[in-house]
Formats: structure tokens, C-alpha cells, sequence
């Protein structure tokens, strides 16, 4: 329910407030931009003489252009709460306590997920080169008992720097795959069961701020948002990332609430540092908490300072307890960040050449609500029902929104996913506040009823429209698609060749057949003239349709043609 102090505010305190709330995101932005740009420039500066020396002195201009952006929006920031003490009314906390039976509103919602991301996980979606990719590193530590990329009868890489997932993702994939053999399936099914966790998490965070009903809304419209079905049956890194995030912002609400602070802080700061290692790029995320814990300082001061450290200590912990491993089994741990750091710059580089493509891709597959939602949300977050927990998930919708559209070029779509997810759940709150604020405009009670419902139907079916095309494509595929079944008839014919024969195929099928064919592939980068009799030729059409040429393959299946020596 919407209190009234949010139906009675004022025009100047709705302006406040939403002016202080974008001055502080403007500030972590800018900082984030401030600190990527040094860090580019530090890069290419130890890296020698080279062409991206010339980039320096940009970077370093951008940095400084940061810094006045940063500097500029923090003061406006103080300058906003020293002009009102409005809104700044201390809120009520948020009650954590709850019936038993309110957990039964999250089953309907649960079983929709469970429908969409369970089904047929062999079969659909595509496997994509970075899925193949973690699905190897976890058959080696299944089979090998060793946490490397590649294949054993070729080339192991271990603690590969292209591992885009840690070992929260990695080692529950290879127990999965010793209990029900090592399969795509098994593979993915770890996947579903951390998407399910996410709605179970998601619930517990929203549930005391929005009630029982309205976080089962959340984990209804989370599930419909933008790539949440593909994210959920696929071995990436963004869907146990945020489930964990969300486990340790449960942790970190507790921590400010209880008298054992400091053990939940902890707590928090392991949840913390596991989503890390899940999905690197969520080490970015200490800026949306930074947004925060500035909106905290300057406003209703709940954080202290155990609340800060206590979490900080754990993520050191995991992040240093997984870095130990590493150095134990003699691998270079700084070697591996620099070069980490190195294949992943780009996207530390602000631009302005991408962003329209990128703000288009935007707000076309997160949604056109999505900004409204999130300013709406605003009053729910930072003022009536503050809570920082919900305060720092807030700043990642704006923070990653933001470094979508000016850190990437707008080619992963995956990327933007944190932002949809967060955008879908707090579309609840729209749907909350609409019922309240149009209850409390109408002076006829006995039309209420009829007037809501129409106009809850209407709200639904707008909000279900903006995600229709996406969910209902994915629905499709998740019941009648097959996109495995060229690189399943492929991996048969290749596992059954003789002993001795050399595969070369295109990448990414060269991994493809690594995984499925348990068979090491050289990438083929040109086709030999002559073929050796002992080594066939693999491309994939659709990705290298240039490179066939001419020739007429010895064998297809689908997308993918097989050349072999002529007698």
C-alpha cells in the first residue's frame, strides 16, 4: 500500500528529491568513468610504446572532465539537502518479519519460471562459443579433477583468462555433471536451479517493502523481463551473479537491524564476493553501492561504518581465499588480472560513437517503461519505505543502463540484462501505487471497485505488451525450437572418426566439437591445398559463409560443412 505522505507530496518535494537521487547517481557515474579512464591510460602507459600510447592524453582528458562531473554533482548534491527538510522526514524501517503463509503468493510466479526454464535444456537455446567455453573448463574439472580450458588430447590452459565465470558457476556445473554424465543438459540444469534461487531471493528482498503480493509481482514481471528465459537456461555468469548480490543485500539489510552486525556483515561480504566471481563485471557494482551509502550519508544515516567494513572484509576474503588457490597451484594470479584487464578494456573506454545504437537497443529490449519505472521507484526506495539494501539495487539499474550505452558498443544484449531484471520487478510498484493513488481519488466508493479493475487491466496489458514480443519468442522456443541439432548430428559423425585424424573446424564450432565430440579441434583459418588425408575441414557457413567458396562439401549437416582430402 502506498502511504499518503507520497499522495500529498508536494511538486517541490517530488523535484528534491528526484534531483538529489540523479545528482548522486550523476556523481558514482562520473566517478566510475574517472577511475576506468586512469586505469586505461595506467594500461597502455605499462604496456610500452605502442599505437594506443597516443590514446593517453585523451584518457587522461576524459578523466579530468570525470572529475569536474563528479565534483560538480556532489556539491549540488549537498547544496539540494541543505535547501529542504521535507522529505527528509525519517521513514519508517521496513518490517522483516512476515507470516509463514505470505511465501505461498511466490508459488504461482515460481511455477511460471520453472516452466520457461527447465524444459528441453539440450535443445535450446544455441550454444554459444563463451557457454561451450565454461561447459569445458567444468567437464576437466568432472573428469580431470583440474580447473583448465581446452581439451586433455590437446592443449589445457588452466585458470584461463577468458573464463568469464568463476567457480560458484564452474564447480556446481562439474558436480552436475559427475552425478547425471556430462552433457549440455546436465550442464544447464544447474543454470535453472539458480534462476529459481533468484526468485526465491528476490521475493525475500521485496517482500517486507512491497508486501507478499506485489514481490510476487516482481518475480512475475523479473521472469518476462528482457533475456531473463535465456539468461536462465544458459552457463553465464549474470543470473547466479545477481541471485547472490541479492543474498548478500539480504544479509547486509540484517546486519543494519540486528545487534550481530557485524557476523552479518560478513555474511553479506562473502554473498558479495561469490557474485564476483560468478561475473567479474559485478566488481562494478561497489559503485552503485557507493550511490548509496552517499544518499545514506547525507539523508537518514542508517549505514555505519561496521556496516561498510564487515561486508568489505568478506569479499576479501572470497576474493583472496580463490586468488590463494590459484597461487598454490603455481599460477601467475597479478599476471592474470593484467591480462584480463587487458582482453576486457574496451569496456572501460567511454565513447560517444555507439551510444545512440546503444540507447536505441535500450529502451527497445528493456523496455520503453523502463525509465518510468525507475522514476517512480525513486519515492518507494529513497523516501516513504527507504531502505538502502533496495537503494544500492536501484543504482545497479541505473549504473549498468549507463554503462551499457556508453562503456559497450551495444553488441551484447546479456549486458543490459541486470537493468531489465531490475526495471521488470519494480514494475510492481507501479501497479501498486496506481491501484492507491486512483482509491484515493475517487470519492465513489461503490465505483472503485469497477473503475480499478478496468484500470488494472489496462495497466497488465500495456506492461505485459512492452515484453510480449521477447517472452513470447523465447516460449516458442523453450517448447517447439531445436537449435542443437546440426551441432549434435556433427559431433556424432566426428566422434566416431578414426584415431589419428586431425579435425580442423572454424571457431566457434572448433569448440563446439570439444565439448559435444570430446574431441580436440585447431581452429582452421585457411583452408589447406592439398587436404591431408588424415585431417578434415570443418566451417561453419552462417559465421564464415566466405570461406567455402567453390569447393562442394563432402558431407553437410545444416550450417556446417565437412571437407576431406580427395583420393
Amino acid at each position: 500500500m502506498i502511504p499518503k505522505p507520497l499522495l500529498h507530496a508536494t511538486l517541490a518535494d517530488s523535484a528534491r528529491l528526484l534531483g538529489l537521487v540523479t545528482l548522486i547517481a550523476i556523481f558514482s557515474c562520473a566517478l566510475f568513468g574517472l577511475a576506468a579512464s586512469l586505469a586505461v591510460a595506467g594500461l597502455f602507459y605499462a604496456t610500452g610504446p605502442s599505437p594506443d600510447s597516443a590514446m593517453i592524453p585523451g584518457f587522461l582528458a576524459k578523466a579530468a572532465g570525470f572529475a569536474v562531473l563528479a565534483g560538480a554533482a556532489f556539491f549540488g548534491a549537498r547544496r539540494v539537502v541543505k535547501a529542504t527538510t521535507t522529505f527528509l522526514v525519517p521513514p519508517d524501517e521496513p518490517v522483516l518479519a512476515g507470516r509463514t503463509r505470505e511465501w505461498l503468493a511466490l508459488i504461482p510466479p515460481l511455477i511460471v519460471a520453472a516452466a520457461l526454464v527447465f524444459p528441453r535444456l539440450g535443445a535450446y537455446p544455441w550454444a554459444a562459443p563463451d557457454e561451450i567455453h565454461h561447459l569445458s573448463v567444468a567437464r576437466n574439472v568432472a573428469t580431470l579433477g583440474m580447473y583448465a580450458s581446452g581439451h586433455p588430447d590437446g592443449e589445457l590452459v588452466p585458470f584461463d583468462t577468458y573464463d568469464s565465470v568463476g567457480p560458484p558457476v564452474i564447480l556446481p556445473v562439474a558436480l552436475a555433471f559427475r552425478l547425471g554424465g556430462v552433457n549440455l543438459g546436465a550442464g544447464r540444469a544447474v543454470m535453472a536451479i539458480y534462476f529459481l534461487a533468484l526468485c526465491i531471493v528476490l521475493f525475500a528482498l521485496l517482500k517486507p517493502a512491497m508486501g507478499a503480493g506485489g514481490a510476487a509481482i516482481a518475480v512475475f514481471f523479473m521472469t518476462c523481463s528482457f533475456g531473463s528465459v535465456y539468461l536462465g537456461r544458459t552457463l553465464y555468469g549474470e543470473v547466479p551473479g545477481l541471485m547472490w548480490m541479492g543474498l548478500g543485500l539480504l544479509g547486509w539489510r540484517r546486519a543494519m537491524k540486528t545487534r550481530a552486525g557485524i557476523g552479518w556483515g560478513l555474511a553479506a561480504g562473502v554473498a558479495f564476493g561469490l557474485a564476483v566471481l560468478c561475473k567479474p563485471i559485478l566488481l562494478l557494482s561497489a559503485f552503485a553501492f557507493l550511490g548509496a551509502l552517499i544518499y545514506d550519508r547525507l539523508t537518514f544515516r542508517r549505514i555505519r561504518l561496521t556496516h561498510v567494513i564487515a561486508p568489505a572484509a568478506g569479499v576479501v576474503v572470497v576474493m583472496g581465499a580463490w586468488w590463494l588457490v590459484q597461487t598454490m597451484s603455481r599460477h601467475d594470479v597479478a599476471g592474470a588480472a593484467g591480462g584480463t584487464l587487458g582482453i576486457y578494456k574496451h569496456n572501460l573506454m567511454f565513447g560517444l560513437r555507439s551510444a545512440p545504437h546503444a540507447l536505441a537497443r535500450l529502451f527497445t529490449d528493456a523496455g520503453g517503461q523502463l525509465a518510468v519505472v525507475l522514476l517512480f521507484a525513486v519515492f518507494m526506495v529513497f523516501w516513504i519505505g527507504y531502505d538502502p539494501a533496495l537503494g544500492v539495487v536501484w543504482f545497479l539499474a541505473v549504473f549498468y543502463a549507463w554503462w551499457w550505452a556508453f562503456f559497450t558498443p551495444g553488441t551484447m544484449p546479456r549486458y543490459l540484462w541486470f537493468t531489465a531484471a531490475i526495471g521488470g520487478a519494480f514494475t510492481a510498484w507501479f501497479l501498486i501505487a496506481l491501484k492507491d493513488i486512483v482509491a484515493a481519488l475517487l470519492p465513489r466508493r461503490e465505483t472503485n471497485a469497477r473503475f480499478l479493475m478496468a484500470v488494472m487491466v489496462v495497466a497488465v496489458v500495456l506492461l505485459l505488451a512492452a515484453t510480449a514480443r521477447d517472452l513470447t519468442r523465447e516460449a516458442k522456443g523453450v517448447y517447439a525450437a531445436d537449435e542443437m541439432g546440426d551441432d549434435y548430428a556433427l559431433s556424432a559423425w566426428a566422434a566416431q572418426l578414426p584415431a589419428g585424424t586431425a579435425v580442423a573446424a572454424t571457431w566457434p564450432v572448433s569448440g563446439t566439437l570439444n565439448f559435444l565430440a570430446n574431441k580436440p579441434a585447431r581452429v582452421l583459418e585457411t583452408i589447406p591445398v592439398p587436404i591431408p588425408a588424415n585431417q578434415v575441414c570443418i566451417i561453419d557457413t552462417m559465421t564464415r559463409p566466405d570461406m567455402l567458396g567453390n569447393r562442394q562439401p563432402d558431407r553437410r549437416f545444416g550450417r556446417y560443412a565437412v571437407l576431406t582430402a580427395k583420393e
